[in-house]
């Protein structure tokens, strides 16, 4: 049974008296957090307005080299040991994101250690991934309620998120929808007027991202490895004509991408593998505009984000032909992969994964998953999902995945599963992603209004 814990940050100004005492030389063996001050008072010797630190360099400076990529930051007093900044970053990148936030807090010099890309990437590249759950039932217009469960641990965190704008009603709930590099994303369900958020838990920073009109779509965000920044693709319907735009975050500039033929399906986010954004085509709004569905070939389409080429390419399985069958399958990552999951249309509980053959370029049968048969209780439902089955994540072996209103680990090798306790939220209607904490923070303004 799994225990729910609230946040509690009581902890942090000895956990950060324990970490200054293996930098600082401190003969008070006994008492090593003597001189430890409270968490809003600043530490003794530290920078000050008066007394700046002429050689600290700006937070954002590129990193001078990979063997000693802290090198450039300044000591805060004679008391530091000539102990090497790797060992330094290699302890604190081992901590969870939430306690690396506090310490920030209280520690200039840990603040500017922590915002360097360098830490920040192997701080992400460590961290143990979650399931974050939003509860749409104790959820409400400008208050989330989310639930963050550690399967390993048996841990459950409580946490509430307190939006700064939105825009709700009770048809158009504002939802789960994605997980990006510590970032939670929320849309609405309204296709008159379309709303995403970005919001990361840690941090509490938040992007409002607003569209002036009915036919503008968030389809997609990533960080581009070349320009070093976070952008947001975006689509513009404009009858059988889809306008791809692209906005940067950082250095707030847009530009357009021209057309393409398929649009991506909005019920789920992309898939990001190895610079690729991956999504099912949306086949009635192809329909919509070519008067025809999209043929197996081009069921899938894709988007390479240093060269913004498009493409598509035909889904695993046999041909079917139908844009009721490509609607329900889902993509998702194996094993660094890209995979597929095709439900039998036929028999709701078997599910076919697929994995993508980058030699042979051609899908590649893994596992058939028999689901134990389910039916829900009368007073519960498992809207907004628009699924009935939706598979998490693929690790040692184990299927997370979700089955109406409940959660499943299901093992590929022994064909058994368990369920996952939600313990505070058993009959709560919820949507499920897999979320990585982190300390990114991005660039840019709180609230942004696509253009066209």
């Amino acid at each position: 049974m799994m225990d729910v814990i609230s946040p509690c940050m009581t902890w942090v100004s000895i956990l950060w008296g324990q970490l200054r005492g293996l930098f600082i030389k401190n003969g008070a063996v006994d008492n090593p957090v003597h001189d430890l001050q409270a968490v809003d008072d600043p530490l003794p010797d530290l920078p000050t307005v008066d007394n700046p630190v002429h050689d600290l360099q700006a937070v954002d400076d590129p990193l001078p080299t990979v063997d000693n990529p802290l090198s450039h930051l300044p000591r805060v007093d004679d008391h530091l040991p000539d102990l090497p900044y790797h060992i330094i970053t290699d302890i604190l990148s081992r901590l969870p994101a939430k306690c690396v936030f506090q310490c920030q807090r209280v520690s200039r010099q840990l603040n500017v250690l922590a915002t360097t890309p360098f830490f920040i990437h192997t701080h992400l590249n460590r961290a143990t991934s979650v399931t974050a759950l939003h509860s749409i039932t104790q959820s409400s217009d400008r208050d989330i309620k989310l639930y963050f469960i550690e399967e390993e641990s048996e841990k459950i965190e409580v946490t509430s998120l307190k939006l700064d704008f939105c825009y709700m009603r009770k048809n158009e709930p504002i939802m789960l929808f994605g997980s990006y590099n510590g970032f939670l994303q929320f849309r609405n369900q309204s296709y008159f007027r379309p709303f995403f958020f970005i919001c990361n838990p840690i941090t509490k920073q938040q992007v409002t991202v607003t569209t002036p009109c009915s036919d503008m779509y968030v389809c997609g965000f990533y960080f581009h490895p070349l320009k070093r920044e976070y952008e947001m693709l975006y689509l513009y319907e404009d009858g059988a004509q889809f306008e791809f735009h692209i906005v940067s975050l950082g250095t707030k500039s847009w530009r357009n991408i021209g057309n393409y033929s398929y649009p991506p399906s909005f019920d789920r986010p992309p898939i990001i593998i190895n610079g690729t954004l991956y999504w099912m085509v949306n086949s009635f709004l192809y329909h919509y505009g070519n008067r025809v569905y999209p043929s197996c070939s081009g069921s899938i389409l894709s988007f390479k984000i240093e060269t913004q080429e498009f493409s598509t390419m035909q889904h695993g399985g046999p041909l079917c032909g139908s844009p009721y069958t490509h609607k329900y399958m889902q993509l998702l990552e194996i094993e660094g992969q890209l995979g597929l999951c095709e439900p039998t249309i036929s028999n709701t509980t078997t599910l076919v994964l697929w994995v993508l053959n980058h030699r042979t370029k051609w899908w590649d049968k893994r596992h058939i998953v028999t689901l134990p048969m389910y039916v829900m209780p009368r007073y519960v439902s498992a809207w907004p999902n628009v699924f009935n089955v939706e598979v998490l994540k693929i690790k040692n072996g184990e299927l997370l995945l979700r089955q109406e209103n409940r959660l499943l680990v299901y093992n590929l090798h022994l064909s058994t599963y368990r369920i996952v306790q939600k313990k505070g939220f058993e009959d709560d209607n919820f949507r499920a992603m897999i979320h990585t904490h982190s300390i990114v923070s991005l660039d840019t303004d709180s609230v942004i209004s696509l253009r066209r």
